[in-house]
């Protein structure tokens, strides 16, 4: 486990997991049609059609997804939310199922009207190809950070 200290001054712990062994064993794990995959473990990553990019790795989804919200999302809400200025961070979690949509779409921000923003932009992408797991549809979730400049 890893602890770090929080804006706020709380401390939060983050689980160290060893992604290649976990991975590794992923492999002959027999999963059943409503598991949800992380993003670290799938095979091929989910993929829109549209993107500039046509490869189908992790690396692309990720530009796909941050060009996506780069470009949708009014960071300019930041600065009248009476917020201390400085870099404040935006959490999302989003699943993106077997069918390519975006489902179970969370937040967690420093104020409820960017959290709000953030569901907005992400609940708005099209739909994609789903990711796969051993030439399989899955659901994958991914969780997206959001960093904000407020002057």
């Amino acid at each position: 486990f890893k602890f770090f200290e929080m804006e706020d001054g709380t401390r939060a712990v983050q689980e160290i997991m060893n992604w290649k062994a976990l991975k590794k064993s992923w492999k002959n794990h027999k999963f059943s049609p409503s598991d949800t995959i992380p993003f670290a473990l799938i095979d091929e990553t989910p993929f829109y059609p549209g993107y500039k990019k046509t490869t189908r790795t992790k690396d692309d989804f990720s530009g796909f997804i941050s060009d996506f919200v780069r470009e949708n999302f009014d960071s300019d809400i930041a600065n009248h939310l009476g917020l201390k200025s400085g870099k404040k961070r935006v959490y999302v979690q989003f699943t993106i199922d077997k069918s390519g949509h975006i489902t179970n779409v969370r937040s967690r921000a420093p104020h409820k009207k960017l959290a709000e923003e953030a569901i907005r932009v992400i609940s708005s992408l099209p739909q994609m190809e789903p990711g796969k797991v051993n030439g399989k549809a899955v659901a994958v979730k991914y969780t997206l950070p959001i960093s904000l400049n407020v002057e």
